[in-house]
């Protein structure tokens, strides 16, 4: 960013100056630089303490009386109260933009520049925390290769060489664009021995204005390449940033030289593509690549009512009609508007013209938008599946919590948006009446969006669960026929009543449930989705359409401290992250999932048991049919131990024993997959002192170091049969913000080790038993990516350098800084491979 400067840096925002929730197309459209020659549209929308005079009086001067009878006129003596206003939303934008401001928090710091001489420079981007980046290039989703849409190969012929942009939203309000230029890959002798391949990011296209022949490819045309942009941005410069709307009145918080840390665009972005555009160059067929953003914990929301998310009230002449009193609903204006938490909606196809906002979604339930949205296409089943006609494309937004310390006063729902057109509002800034079961003033505006059938635009599904808020929702199609099957996502539910200070549950605080959304098959009609009266009371009258819970309660014997009571069933933890899909060979549908919450500083401490989960859903297959009831008849895994080189025929022990080995694997009567096959899945526990754990414990690291406290809070990976999960236990001093990662590894059948070591093996007596995890140390860890590549010389388990023999390497970031590296070994094949042929 050093080298983009201030003044040339294109920032983008949206200004709803109509109030009528869309963001309006042509000469009519509302998107706007964010820049100080806007200062005058912008100025109401910043909030700033003169705010009330963006287009006030612009004739007589501010005398001492009149900054003695409104303090906020403070530093203006002399100016027009517009001049003031106008001055303050001047120096939020010049300050946004990277620029020092007198008055202003510093932000210089002092940096060696390429002459070796330490120079002064400005700070511009903010922290990024919860956003992780996200690399676009190649279009990746090849319906194509799925389902044989030549439509969608058109569209990634035109764009497989696209410019690699890597998004990410930032705590400076903004969702900022990097060039990290286009892939290459050139052969290139070394000391003359012989080519080798050298792959590098670099700033020239690929296809300078070249086309490309969709001859013998699936395609119905030619392709033709688009122009790239003139001005060769260096790699990692910034192409452009976005500031949401909902987040401009709270740029001036950053500006305070005593800020206290908030959330502004703190969401990992979801990139992907769908057939929602008029086919034109730059959207052959209809296909485009759409970002669609939210806050994390930023913002605010209509039910927050403690805390830094309470609702941001701005009241000014959002109409510029010389007045600040105006109280319409929606187009008809209003002075007093409210900033909520919300998400936005962006095409972001052509990498060399600037992004386009389709939409963005806010409403007084909506809460705020920690959950990450899943996106789906249905398609009638009399419909080629490719075809067109008909199909539609939806967006799925899980609520959120309440308060910044991720608790809920509210019910947790699921919002369907139609993904093209985005929501219709029922109600936008009102500010008397009613707006629901919601009471709407000049102190609290309601926006509330059209959930009727007749607006055919959004639908809320409830769980009727009070308290509670979802977690990142992950779409299935079951039978690969280009149509969604079922939606599904986790829950966090206070085990007690939640007032505005947080959740008073006990034993355990927090529970949680996995719910399901069917679309019966993919219909177009979201009316038809879900189940009448799944045993959930909000279904039971009026026709609503809800959710089901997969699971939300399961049996245990052996009762748990402050997790069970005795005698079963045992709550599920608190889901706060997105659940692993996978098929079985028998066509069973299994989710994978594990518990536990990391937010607030009452996490930190808590001790709750938590488990991780694999879970059979019988309903998308058609072995079962009644949603009502929850698949919770579960084998409890935590107990076994398994060979990996045995003195006795039997490789497997469910006790615990590591010397007695009484049934086998997968072969012999009452094997262990056979018997879980006949059970709705499997749990492990997580203070497991059977895990067997590799390296040892840390120095100074008591016994229970790693399993007091031990929760899982990001998504599992599955590779070739295997479960790769990690968890963390946080330290118990709240000030550190520091803990212990693990990382697990189990068969997806069992929730135990396999019979070849993924993680690691240790040696016991004269038997060889295979790790079920190691410690990671240090550090939250992120999900475990995964490179498959080259033979190398690391062994299972081991943070190797030098590649893998297993050529499976899991890279896991630490919130330490620290990116780890670990060899792992699958536990069935990784790679395509024939598997039988015959003569046509």
């Amino acid at each position: 960013m050093s080298q983009g400067g201030n003044t040339c840096r294109r920032i983008l925002t949206w200004a709803d100056v109509s109030n009528g929730g869309g963001i309006g197309g042509g000469a009519g459209n509302e998107t706007l630089e964010f820049s100080t020659a806007n200062a005058f549209t912008l100025c109401p929308f910043l909030g700033g303490k003169a705010v009330l005079y963006c287009n006030g009086d612009n004739v007589a001067a501010i005398t001492p009386a009149d900054i003695s009878t409104d303090p906020n006129l403070a530093g203006c003596l002399g100016i027009t109260r517009r001049q003031c206003a106008q001055n303050e939303a001047t120096s939020i934008i010049t300050w946004s933009r990277g620029s020092a401001v007198s008055g202003l928090r510093d932000r210089t710091f002092n940096v060696v520049n390429d002459a070796g001489a330490i120079v002064q420079a400005q700070w511009k981007l903010g922290d990024v925390i919860n956003s992780s980046p996200v690399i676009v290039g190649a279009p990746r989703e090849r319906y194509d290769v799925l389902y044989g849409d030549t439509t969608y190969a058109q569209f990634f012929q035109r764009y497989k060489d696209r410019r690699q942009v890597a998004y990410m939203g930032a705590n400076d309000g903004m969702l900022h664009a990097f060039n990290a230029g286009f892939f290459k890959t050139d052969e290139s002798p070394i000391d003359g021995t012989g080519p080798t391949v050298q792959v590098r990011f670099t700033t020239t296209p690929k296809q300078l204005h070249g086309s490309t022949d969709c001859a013998g490819l699936p395609c119905d045309a030619a392709v033709t390449q688009y122009a790239f942009r003139t001005d060769a941005p260096l790699l990692g410069a910034e192409l452009w940033a976005f500031i949401p709307q909902d987040l401009l009145p709270q740029l001036r918080w950053l500006t305070v030289p005593n800020y206290d840390h908030a959330y502004y665009v703190d969401l990992t972005p979801k990139v992907t593509d769908a057939r929602i555009f008029t086919a034109d160059a730059d959207h052959p067929g209809g296909w485009g690549t759409i970002l669609i953003g939210g806050f994390r914990l930023g913002g605010s929301c209509t039910n927050c009512t403690s805390g830094k998310g309470t609702p941001r009230v701005v009241q000014a002449d959002f109409n510029y009609n010389g007045t600040t009193t105006d109280t319409g609903n929606g187009t008809s204006g209003s002075d007093y508007r409210v900033f909520l938490s919300s998400y936005f909606v962006m095409d972001i196809t052509n990498p060399e013209k600037e992004p386009r906002l389709l939409w963005v979604f806010r409403d007084k339930d909506l809460g705020l938008t920690t959950a990450k949205p899943a996106v789906l296409r249905v398609n009638p089943s009399t419909d080629a599946k490719t075809s067109s006609t008909n199909e539609k494309w939806y967006v799925v937004f899980g609520t959120g919590p309440t308060h910044h310390d991720a608790f809920s006063t509210q019910t947790a729902q699921m919002f369907v948006v139609d993904l093209k057109q985005g929501p219709a509002y029922a109600d936008i800034n009102k500010t008397s009446g009613t707006s629901g079961s919601t009471s709407c003033s000049t102190t609290n505006p309601c926006i509330a969006t059209n959930k009727s059938a007749a607006s055919g635009q959004l639908r809320a599904y409830s769980t009727g669960v009070t308290g509670a808020f979802m977690a990142d929702a992950v779409t299935l199609d079951f039978e690969l026929d280009f149509r969604t099957d079922v939606i599904y996502a986790g829950s966090a539910i206070c085990n007690g009543s939640t007032t505005s200070t947080g959740c008073t549950g006990t034993g355990p605080v927090w529970r949680g449930a996995m719910w399901r959304l069917t679309t019966n098959g993919g219909s177009t009609n979201p009316d038809n989705w879900g189940v009448v009266a799944g045993g959930i009371p909000s279904c039971a009258a009026g026709g609503l359409r809800c959710p089901s819970s997969l699971i939300s309660t399961f049996a245990y014997t052996s009762p748990q401290a402050t997790t069970c009571p005795s005698p079963s069933p045992c709550n599920v933890g608190p889901i706060t992250t997105a659940p692993a899909l996978t098929q079985d060979d028998t066509q069973n549908t299994w989710l994978f999932f594990g518990s536990g919450r990391y937010y607030s500083t009452g996490d930190k401490s808590n001790v709750d048991t938590q488990h991780f989960f694999g879970v059979k859903d019988c309903i998308i297959n058609g072995s079962c049919t009644n949603q009502g009831v929850e698949r919770n008849n579960l084998f409890n895994s935590s107990n076994v131990v398994t060979c990996t080189s045995c003195a006795s025929g039997s490789n497997v022990s469910t006790t615990g024993s590591t010397s007695s080995f009484t049934i086998g694997f997968s072969s012999g009567g009452g094997n262990l997959v056979n018997n879980i096959q006949n059970m709705d899945g499997w749990f492990t526990t997580f203070n497991d002192p059977t895990k067997g754990l590799l390296p040892s414990p840390p120095a100074g690291c008591p016994p229970t170091c790693l399993t007091t406290g031990e929760r899982n809070v990001s998504s599992a990976t599955l590779l070739g049969g295997s479960v790769f999960f990690t968890t963390f236990v946080p330290s118990t001093d709240i000030c550190q913000a520091t803990g212990t990662g693990q990382l697990y590894a189990v068969y997806y059948l069992t929730g135990g080790p396999y019979t070849a070591s993924a993680v690691g093996a240790v040696p016991s007596g004269t038997n060889v038993l295979a790790s079920k995890a190691i410690s990671l140390g240090q550090g939250l860890p992120s999900q475990m990516a995964v490179q498959i590549g080259a033979q190398g010389s690391g062994t299972s388990g081991s943070a190797s350098s030098a590649g893998c023999t297993g050529r499976i390497t899991g890279f896991i970031q630490a919130s330490t800084g620290v990116l780890g590296q670990i060899c792992g070994t699958s536990a069935g094949s990784v790679w395509s491979h024939l598997i039988s042929w015959r003569d046509l």
